[in-house]
């Protein structure tokens, strides 16, 4: 079983792809209502990916985090209202993303 830094790396790696895909999609000259359908599903699953990643760098279990949408709740939650619990959290998802601070 991988380590919860190496599911992190992978969810990284997965939320760039995703990342890449929706910035092919979104620069393109022209996008159909279809188009914009698989974009927002794109942007939607990169984040995800990116909450995962670093609730898995912050020591959350991978139990926790690997089948569900509980990291991005936790993390949505802490940015929402700035709760202490969620500080470990959001250190980790801002090192795991510097580009998006």
């Amino acid at each position: 079983m991988p380590s919860p830094l190496e599911w992190a790396e992978g969810y990284l790696g997965q939320a760039r792809a995703d990342l890449g895909a929706a910035t092919k999609l979104a620069t393109q000259s022209q996008i159909t209502m279809a188009d914009a359908s698989v974009l927002v599903m794109l942007l939607q699953m990169a984040l995800e990916k990116f909450a995962k990643a670093a609730a898995l760098r912050s020591q959350v279990p991978y139990d926790k985090v690997g089948r569900s949408h509980a990291a991005l709740k936790f993390l949505r939650h802490g940015l929402k209202l700035g709760c202490t619990k969620s500080d470990k959290l959001l250190l980790a998802f801002r090192a795991a993303e510097p580009d998006l601070q």
